[in-house]
């Protein structure tokens, strides 16, 4: 057995648990504290023995004694974590137990040698992080709360050593367990690698996030979405949604790119797109075929006018609520296109709430691709759920909708930020508490908190089955 397979074991059940228990000890490798459970007994007379064989202190008369036995825990466990506090105790939360993952912690007083119960995490717990803060604080983050991929845990909580309670503190990017947690110079906190869920995959993670601990701003607005998918006919047009929020108006700039999509490797791209722009109730507010035809100047003095002519432009300054822009291939023509909503006025009294795109999910060059721009300075972040939506679709009279979506988000890089299949398996609580949970558990979602940046996500069906989808992004504040 490799020492990767016997990493996986972690957290795959409570037996395999107690085996790795045995082994690592048999390597030379003590590195878990452990409880009398019948599974992991061994391990005594394994040491026992080895020490005797080795030479190792005996509490004999005339030889020094490195160990001796202080007050029990309340509760036996394996798997938890131990954080010394400013005020000199010992606070061990969580761990394995005889049963289910433990949520009790308790406080080890050096001065008394006893340990008393205090406030319960809010998630059981074991194969997490225990990180003391800055502010005296202590995060824990991720592990186990099962031998499921569905137990592997996304939430982190605070403790509070002088109310003795715990409290929330937003989610991982990625559920992980087993994973490692560093304190920065900067006060962040480094969490790293560790498993993840990942069937019958590999779920050995490589990705890292930050914690910031200071307070982020997430009052800043959406600047801009843009989705490039196959424009056809019919029900598989383009079709971008945003709604407007506030007591004020809302200037916004609308594109409709096709011909220029070709310096992208983009073979077949909409030759001549045109944009319709839809108010609440479908009514057309305005149309564009080719942006010089009108509004010109405007659309100039903003630093985003497309590189060709035959592409679509819309300027206008709206009124709060629900709006629909519409790209179609002039004469029925077809291709890829990519619609675009720019936040031109940035005003944070009124804001771009969300922004959803409808299209046709393909393979290759033709899956739904959707690319996010938030604005911010160092310190702003954005909660931010996403969707990819499909078979619900069918009950508003989408003929061929994408029967079972997955949705990827990358950073600028590249690189992958976390992905989702069907919307329940990770984060359901948390995404049902927002009200925006999909309708068919099928469907993607994902809540993550990002830092200003640009991002990129991807909506494919899975098995390479194509349809209509929907891909959104809601600002959660």
């Amino acid at each position: 057995m490799t020492a990767l397979h016997v990493g996986k074991l972690i957290c795959r059940s409570r037996l395999r648990r107690g085996l790795l228990l045995i082994i690592l000890p048999a390597l030379r490798r003590p590195l878990f504290h452990t409880s009398e459970q019948l599974a992991i007994r061994p391990i005594f007379l394994l040491l026992s023995t080895a020490a005797a064989l080795l030479g190792a202190p005996l509490a004999t008369q005339g030889t020094p004694v490195n160990f001796v036995i202080t007050g029990s825990l309340a509760t036996a466990r394996y798997f938890h974590t131990a954080t010394l506090l400013p005020n000199g105790k010992v606070l061990v939360a969580g761990g394995d137990g005889n049963g289910p993952s433990q949520e009790s912690a308790e406080l080890y007083d050096p001065a008394s040698g006893t340990w008393t119960a205090t406030g319960s995490l809010g998630a059981a717990r074991n194969g997490h992080i225990a990180t003391l803060l800055p502010n005296g604080k202590v995060l824990v983050a991720g592990g186990f709360n099962g031998d499921s991929d569905s137990s592997i845990l996304v939430s982190a909580e605070l403790y509070d050593p002088a109310s003795g309670t715990w409290s929330a503190t937003g989610s991982l990017v990625f559920a992980r367990g087993a994973h490692t947690a560093t304190l920065l110079p900067n006060g962040r906190v480094l969490i790293a690698a560790g498993v993840g869920p990942g069937g019958v995959q590999e779920f050995v993670l490589a990705t890292a996030e930050l914690y910031y601990t200071t307070q982020l701003d997430t009052t800043q607005p959406l600047l801009n979405i843009s989705t490039r998918a196959r424009v056809s006919t019919q029900d598989q047009v383009l079709i971008g949604g945003f709604i407007i929020t506030g007591a004020q108006d809302k200037t916004v700039l609308i594109r409709g790119i096709g011909p220029s999509l070709t310096t992208f490797g983009i073979a077949m791209p909409l030759a001549d797109p045109t944009l319709e722009l839809h108010d609440h109730t479908s009514a057309l507010i305005t149309s564009n075929d080719n942006w010089r035809d009108s509004q010109q100047a405007e659309i100039q003095a903003t630093g985003l006018a497309p590189s060709s002519d035959s592409e679509s432009v819309i300027h206008a300054t709206l009124a709060p609520g629900a709006y629909t822009a519409v790209l179609r291939g002039k004469a029925m023509t077809t291709g890829t296109g990519l619609v675009e909503v720019y936040d031109v006025d940035q005003n944070p009294n009124t804001q771009i709430t969300n922004l959803s795109t409808r299209g046709f999910v393909g393979t290759g060059d033709d899956v739904m691709i959707g690319g996010m721009i938030f604005h911010g300075s160092p310190g702003t972040a954005y909660r931010i759920l996403l969707r990819a939506i499909g078979p619900s679709l069918a009950s508003m009279g989408v003929a061929t909708p994408l029967l079972d979506p997955a949705l990827s988000l990358y950073d600028a890089n590249g690189s992958i930020i976390t992905t989702d299949d069907n919307w329940r398996d990770f984060q359901q609580s948390e995404i049902a508490a927002t009200g925006l949970a999909p309708t068919d558990e099928r469907e993607s979602a994902v809540i993550v908190t990002l830092p200003a940046g640009a991002y990129t996500a991807i909506v494919r069906g899975v098995n390479g089955t194509t349809g209509v989808g929907l891909v959104e992004v809601f600002n959660l504040h």
